[in-house]
């Protein structure tokens, strides 16, 4: 289930001046203000990858082959959170015309919680045999305003990001897991996603 970020966030969970004051930079100085800004950026994408969230407004496009579930109730879980709306659920029907479905009427939506799912009204439609991505949901994750993302997960992506500036590059520090991947784990724990 490939899930490919269409539209990119125009914002970020935490703010550039409280990544400064976390590095411990003078406001002032704009200096490092790209550099650092780039380390909040990868940071956030970080944390997305490890929890399965995606924090600020953005259009995402999630595939699979088929509507094909290992579900009793063929539920599929769209594997992403949080979720402000569905735009399109689009599949490639056996003749090869592309159908558009109408959530309420071929679909239900539950996008509440870490575990949104999508479910038939009665059957899932057959695709087109053997194209890969023949479904497509695209949809907008994330939420618009940074003081809805949690508190330990800004904490955990500035954490990193200080981390980044102080190391900015290659570095063995021996076999040992380091204070500071373990803080950003547990920050993030309770917002992480595990694969049904």
């Amino acid at each position: 289930m490939p899930i490919v970020v269409k539209i990119q966030p125009t914002s970020t969970p935490v703010q550039l001046c409280d990544a400064k004051a976390q590095i411990g930079l003078i406001q002032e100085d704009s200096t490092h203000d790209l550099l650092v800004s780039g380390y909040v950026a990868a940071a956030t994408r970080s944390t997305e990858e490890y929890t399965g969230a995606k924090w600020m407004t953005q259009t995402v496009q999630v595939t699979w082959d088929s509507f094909e579930t290992d579900s009793d109730c063929n539920q599929l879980d769209i594997g992403l959170y949080p979720i402000e709306g569905i735009v399109t659920l689009v599949y490639d029907a056996a003749d090869g015309s592309e159908v558009e479905m109408a959530e309420g009427v071929d679909y239900w939506a539950n996008l509440e919680g870490m575990y949104p799912t999508i479910a038939p009204v009665g059957e899932w439609p057959m695709v087109e045999a053997g194209k890969p991505g023949a479904v497509r949901l695209t949809l907008v994750a994330g939420v618009a305003d940074p003081a809805f993302v949690p508190d330990d997960v800004g904490q955990a992506i500035l954490i990193r990001a200080k981390e980044m500036y102080a190391q900015r590059g290659e570095s063995v520090t021996g076999s040992t897991v380091s204070a500071t991947e373990l803080t950003v784990k547990e920050l993030l724990r309770p917002h992480r996603r595990i694969d049904l």
